[in-house]
């Protein structure tokens, strides 16, 4: 298995300390992460209160505690979640456009294979809304070729 999420909560597996079945492999779920993320949105962008969440119902069974451990982490922080359902790569702009609508001051992108197969699309959609983000791994940033850069000023 591989990007099991919680293979004991799904029910892939009756334990991870116990092999039993036919399933082997490794999960590298871990709770405490998107807390850290959401924490790490809080150093960047300190004043924020409402943070975008892209998501893929889609996915819900297998990534859905993915959105609860972050609606539980964003309680802790105080930041209110402005979540965009994206089920499809077409439905990327209106995800961004209900995150602006919204309020969003900086995005949070949940796991997700969808989500990661855009993830140069959603990277540059961040850039473009000039939207702090925060993704799960690092090929989201790594596949914009060129960032827009900030114009520089002299005094």
């Amino acid at each position: 298995m591989i990007a099991s999420g919680d293979p004991v909560r799904t029910g892939l597996v009756a334990s991870l300390g116990r092999r039993a079945g036919n399933v082997t492999g490794l999960t590298y779920y871990a709770a405490d992460l998107v807390e850290k993320r959401l924490q790490l949105l809080k150093e960047i962008v300190p004043r924020a209160t409402r943070i975008g969440v892209l998501e893929n119902p889609e996915s819900d069974h297998v990534f859905g505690l993915y959105r609860e451990d972050t609606e539980r982490a964003a309680r802790t922080i105080g930041f209110q979640l402005v979540k965009a359902e994206v089920r499809r790569p077409q439905d990327l702009d209106r995800g961004f456009e209900r995150v602006i609508s919204g309020g969003g001051q900086g995005l949070l992108v949940l796991t997700d294979p969808m989500l990661s197969a855009n993830g140069r699309r959603i990277a540059e959609l961040a850039a473009q809304h000039r939207l702090p983000a925060m993704y799960w791994a690092s090929w989201f940033v790594e596949a914009v070729d060129s960032w827009p850069t900030r114009p520089t000023t002299t005094r």
